[in-house]
């Protein structure tokens, strides 16, 4: 038998990996050497860190888990309270995750910005893509729903990109390595 055959062997308790020589005499097969290389105690480590590492990828899910509801019940309460306000926008903010879901799947597709656009991203960006109007929180209501607004009204309106920037600077912890947390400042 070919030595890539061969498994491990398990004798008396112990694990061994077999080794197979070939013993030539005259150029003539004349036997076999096998040599067990005992790894019971690499096996057992390999078992119990396969054990560990499995359950470190469970707790791991875990916290992204968390992250992902705590980060859905910020960018839900948020619409909410906007929409609470003025149904309209909290609508138009629902809607937004929607249309960037086709608008980046479809560049996905023509292979536009292919680096940057993986499926991830495109995750991140839908579930932020809310928050773009975040900065309403700090404007007068009235300034919503108002039919024809005059120059310091529309300078004042204008504001609220700036002002939701700020916003998620203070409802998300700073972290710039975070991609959640910096595109959702670069999105408000």
């Amino acid at each position: 038998p070919d030595v890539a055959d061969l498994k491990l062997i398990t004798m008396e308790g112990r694990s061994f990996i077999p080794e197979m020589h070939k013993i030539v005499r005259e150029n003539r097969p004349f036997g076999f050497v096998i040599i067990l290389d005992d790894v019971t105690e690499r096996k057992e480590q390999f078992t119990r860190l396969e054990v560990r590492n499995r359950h470190l990828m469970m707790e791991n899910q875990i916290i992204k888990d968390k992250i992902i509801t705590m980060r859905e019940k910020l960018v839900s309460g948020t619409i909410q309270f906007i929409s609470e306000r003025d149904p309209v926008s909290g609508d138009h903010m629902r809607r937004t995750s929607n249309y960037v879901f086709v608008i980046a799947k479809e560049m996905q597709k023509l292979g536009f910005y292919s680096m940057v656009l993986t499926d991830s991203y495109v995750e991140t960006l839908c579930q932020v893509a809310p928050l773009h109007d975040v900065g309403k929180f700090l404007l007068p209501p009235d300034l919503w729903t108002k039919a024809s607004l005059n120059q310091q009204e529309i300078q004042m309106n204008h504001s609220h990109v700036e002002l939701g920037a700020k916003m998620v600077d203070r409802m998300i912890v700073n972290n710039p390595k975070d991609s959640y947390y910096s595109m959702a400042r670069d999105i408000a």
